[in-house]
């Protein structure tokens, strides 16, 4: 009897502290990027995803490489997606629709860093639907990690509790029952139902890079090699092409630090060789067709305006339809 009671207790305890999880979660964790991204980008009819970082998703525009290529494509690229986040995305669209090509916007900086324990940290995967395909990514991404992120989302958001009364606002709107980008538009940008963001020609404060996020072979990261080659293997094995691009960083950026972009690039075309894909290095393709000013770019770390990205965008379309002529 006494057993009983004790299993009885805990299990009510359980209840209780997953049922206050819940509502912690719905008050604080607020709507995100990723969630109105992954939806669309479920629903959209595509055969061609666009992986990567914040440079890819205002450097590449989609409806652009439609244009020119004639392809149905989908940016998921996010800041704070790292190669594991990536290939799980190439498999979750793959699963959904039938995936032709996957253009993986490189960005240095993010070999030789950390997937960091922060609120980007399980955006993607808090996202994903329920399948056996999220069990994997949790499995890989969360079994070694911190385990506050499994279990309390909203423990990343725990400093803004002062915002639970717009949180619940929000959550009870037509903007979040319809997955609508609206919040995530303004005057520096508007965010598109594609996955693009189009940054605004608007005066901004054009400071260096963080020399933290630059290249140094000994801090490159083998976490982020080991997610790149799944991620090779897995379109070689399932017929997908693969382009690997770095866009362009402003021509101001690559002086200031010369070295440490040598060095990357040097490392990144030797890997590079030898596999299966198209690797395209717009940093080192001397090109006029379109602008590698800084007056171009949003900041000095190398996010494009938008106006930009278009004219980068049509070049890149053209260099992938060249390759598979």
């Amino acid at each position: 009897m006494r057993n009983s009671r004790r299993i009885l207790k805990i299990i009510i305890f359980l209840m209780m502290a997953m049922l206050f999880n819940e509502m912690m979660n719905y008050m604080i964790y607020p709507y995100t990027y990723s969630r109105a991204e992954m939806h669309h980008m479920e629903a959209s009819q595509l055969n061609q995803l666009i992986v990567g970082t914040s440079h890819g998703k205002c450097g590449i525009d989609p409806a652009v490489l439609d244009e020119v290529m004639g392809t149905k494509t989908f940016n998921s690229c996010q800041g704070g997606e790292y190669p594991i986040d990536s290939y799980y995305l190439i498999r979750e669209a793959d699963r959904v629709h039938d995936l032709k090509r996957v253009v993986y916007e490189l960005d240095p900086g993010y070999w030789v860093t950390g997937d960091g324990q922060n609120a980007q940290y399980i955006a993607y995967l808090r996202e994903f639907p329920n399948s056996p395909l999220k069990a994997l990514y949790w499995k890989d991404k969360l079994l070694d990690g911190d385990f506050r992120s499994t279990f309390f989302p909203w423990y990343f958001y725990r400093n803004q509790l002062m915002n639970i009364k717009e949180n619940i606002k929000q959550k009870q709107s037509e903007i979040y029952r319809n997955y609508s980008f609206e919040p995530f538009s303004g005057e520096g940008q508007t965010s598109r139902e594609d996955g693009f963001i189009y940054r605004n020609r608007i005066e901004t404060e054009k400071i260096p890079v963080d020399p933290l996020n630059l290249w140094e072979d000994k801090n490159l990261n083998p976490v982020n090699v080991k997610w790149f080659e799944k991620m090779y293997e897995y379109c070689k094995e399932e017929g997908i092409e693969l382009i690997v691009v770095i866009t362009p960083v402003p021509e101001e950026t690559l002086e200031l630090y010369s070295e440490n972009y040598r060095k990357a690039y040097d490392y990144l075309e030797r890997y590079m060789k030898g596999k299966d894909l198209i690797y395209l290095n717009y940093s080192r393709i001397v090109d006029d067709r379109y602008s590698r000013s800084l007056v171009d770019f949003a900041d000095q770390e190398g996010h494009m305006y938008g106006d930009a990205a278009a004219i980068f965008s049509r070049s890149l379309g053209d260099d992938i339809m060249n390759c598979f002529k």
